[in-house]
């Protein structure tokens, strides 16, 4: 079996080995909209002579982690042909990528898992939920005539109205992508988005302050993305999916992870569905240390032994303090853990004490005490999909 990246006429079969995979019958469009967009040098694929066995694709992104930009890649598309299944090809293809994002330069990588279990054998983990917000008709926000502001409709030619306001919002949060005009215009504006409506609101001051992407089915309202930069704008977005009262039966409604919406509806007994949604990894963790924003006390440091039995890089022992990081040989107060753990350690999902609690961290618990409360209390949330 050949490990490497496609060539491009090999897109074909990485085309056919998807539709298979995922079960969903592509059109001639959906084929031209594929073909136009996959790139080769994206993608690592088995090979058993010239035939595609096994493919794993990599999406190079960069995501907000407590205020920073960090360099990143997406792991999509992850799919086997089943006469070739169990015979560890996804592992070795996910082994080349792994060493492929850290030559460019990634720092962390996200994905989508068809199993958690199954990619945490690989260093992924957990970082966020996703949660649904579900209102029947009678759950509704009462519709009112007037309010307090506008609402527009824009389209792709607008993209930069929206990341205007997305790039206002999204730092808050921990593991949201830090999207430029490629993310919106091949990631939210695409071939499979063009049912959507994407409104905008605007104060009455005539700053732009939310907006909401979302599609009508079979009477029901679905929103792929509320964002609002602040109460009024939060309460005015509310308002405009009520005023589909006659249309819809129903709201599925994707909110932020630590947003308190349902304190604020009239009837706040409406369902909140969560469920566990991306895993992140630490591509490098060396590097990832160096970028880290460590909230330290003076001269504080922090020991840190780190096991990595899938990418041997990241295996050793680091001193994080103020002035940077630095590998040792040995060292003491070390605070040990494996790389997959500090994925919610440092996202915020997982609270520290838990996870040494769990045993998934090991030292002194002092230590480990203060290196939780070195870690930024931003919460992680994604309105992404890939």
């Amino acid at each position: 079996m050949e490990f490497r990246t496609l060539q491009p006429e090999e897109k074909e079969q990485a085309i056919q080995l998807g539709e298979f995979a995922f079960q969903h019958r592509f059109t001639d469009e959906d084929r031209d909209y594929l073909r136009e967009n996959t790139q080769p040098e994206n993608v690592w694929g088995a090979f058993d002579g010239e035939r595609l066995a096994s493919k794993v694709s990599l999406l190079p992104l960069n995501v907000w982690l407590h205020g920073v930009s960090v360099k990143g890649c997406g792991v999509t598309g992850v799919s086997t042909w089943p006469e070739e299944r169990r015979g560890g090809l996804v592992r070795q293809l996910l082994q080349r990528g792994l060493k492929d994002m850290k030559d460019r330069g990634a720092l962390v990588s996200l994905l989508d898992p068809f199993s958690v279990g199954y990619y945490r054998k690989f260093g992924w983990e957990l970082y966020c939920d996703e949660t649904i917000a579900e209102l029947k008709k009678d759950e509704f926000p009462t519709p009112v005539k007037e309010g307090n502001g506008s609402f527009r409709s824009v389209n792709q030619e607008d993209w930069q109205a929206l990341q205007h306001i997305y790039a206002k919002y999204a730092p808050r949060f921990t593991g949201m992508i830090d999207r430029d005009e490629w993310w919106w215009m091949r990631r939210k504006f695409s071939h499979w988005t063009k049912q959507r409506r994407n409104i905008i609101f605007t104060n009455p001051e005539g700053e732009d302050r939310g907006y909401v992407l979302y599609s009508m089915k079979d009477k029901q309202l679905k929103v792929s993305e509320f964002v609002a930069l602040d109460d009024a704008a939060e309460r005015e977005l509310w308002r405009f999916l009520a005023n589909h009262d006659s249309m819809a039966d129903s709201m599925n409604v994707k909110v932020a992870n630590s947003e308190s919406w349902r304190f604020f509806m009239e009837n706040p007994k409406a369902l909140e569905k969560k469920r566990a949604f991306f895993m992140g990894r630490i591509v490098n963790v060396e590097a990832f240390f160096s970028i880290f924003p460590f909230q330290f006390k003076d001269d504080q440091a922090f020991v840190l032994k780190i096991t990595d039995q899938f990418a041997a890089w990241n295996d050793g022992i680091f001193e994080v303090s103020s002035e940077g990081v630095k590998r040792m040989d040995d060292g003491t107060n070390l605070i040990e853990m494996d790389v997959s753990t500090l994925v919610p350690l440092l996202f915020g999902y997982v609270n520290g004490e838990h996870l040494y609690a769990d045993g998934r961290m090991k030292g002194e618990a002092q230590d480990v005490l203060n290196l939780c409360s070195a870690i930024p209390s931003t919460r992680p949330n994604l309105f992404d999909a890939f």
